[in-house]
């Protein structure tokens, strides 16, 4: 799983098929989720083994306990991948991103 969206690097490339892929969690409990973040210049680049155009850490620590709580880990069907692709997804550089693929 990873998401997909159109980005503008701060460099000026466009990628107007990004592929994002968590690559890391780090969970430090009761206070901080570290996600480490690959982006490719999209799915088929990602696929072939091709080098990523960027990498970026992203701390959760004002909504931790909303994404990555015991509480909500605990829930069915919920992990902390999927947990920091919703919380990726509430922060601008991923601002409507769509999950992509939809075949794990």
């Amino acid at each position: 799983m990873g998401l997909q969206k159109s980005i503008t690097m701060d460099t000026g490339i466009e990628l107007p098929e990004a592929y994002i892929k968590i690559v890391s969690c780090e969970y430090v409990v009761d206070s901080n989720a570290i996600i480490k973040v690959n982006i490719y210049k999209d799915y088929s680049a990602y696929q072939d083994g091709l080098k990523e155009v960027a990498t970026f850490n992203h701390n959760c620590i004002g909504d931790f306990n909303n994404y990555f709580g015991i509480d909500v880990l605990n829930t069915e069907n919920i992990n902390i991948i999927s947990q920091g692709y919703e919380w990726l997804k509430t922060l601008d550089l991923y601002k409507d991103a769509v999950d992509y693929p939809t075949i794990k």
